[in-house]
């Protein structure tokens, strides 16, 4: 089902550019970028992608998307597609699945805005919230509720942890693991 829509998307698609080996294309089948692939990695935009989204907007869309290939997001949904499709029938995996797909979508999020100042996590939200959309392929529509978009949104406004927080925070992770995972 996966290689008939990713076959569909690139069937109307033009190329726009290569960056670091991710061809970006823009294609009527998205209504807002999206990245896939796992060996012929890509970045879909819309056809209209130059004229909705400003400059900035697309440079940050497009950071955004090159930032789940870096970082292996894509393998990682594989495998973690995979458990969950031998778990089907239990409603805590979906709900995990729920949860890590938002997390990585956060992760993504405070990558591209690490550093940044509040006027580039403004653009960055309203490109945002220009993506929650319907009618994305069945792969990529993890987190394009109204509801997801408003959580990542008000997650931007949240100033970045300090060295402290995070440290307590792998402390507490650590802890949490070593007493659960003998049980």
């Amino acid at each position: 089902r996966y290689a008939s829509m990713r076959d569909d998307l690139l069937s109307d698609a033009e190329d726009i550019t290569v960056i670091d080996g991710v061809r970006v294309v823009a294609s009527g089948q998205v209504a807002g970028p999206l990245a896939f692939g796992l060996f012929k990695r890509y970045i879909a935009v819309p056809q209209d992608f130059a004229k909705a989204y400003s400059p900035a907007e697309r440079e940050l869309a497009i950071a955004h998307e090159m930032a789940h290939h870096k970082s292996g997001d894509l393998f990682a949904n594989l495998a973690a597609f995979i458990v969950l499709c031998l778990m089907w029938f239990n409603p805590l995996a979906w709900m995990i699945w729920t949860a890590f797909r938002f997390d990585q979508e956060a992760a993504c999020d405070a990558r591209v805005l690490s550093g940044k100042g509040a006027e580039e996590r403004e653009i960055y939200g309203r490109a945002l919230a220009r993506t929650a959309f319907d009618g994305v392929p069945t792969f990529a529509t993890a987190l394009n509720s109204p509801k997801t978009i408003i959580e990542r949104l008000r997650r931007l406004t949240m100033k970045d942890a300090s060295t402290k927080q995070r440290v307590f925070g792998k402390l507490g992770v650590i802890t949490a693991a070593a007493i659960v995972l003998p049980l």
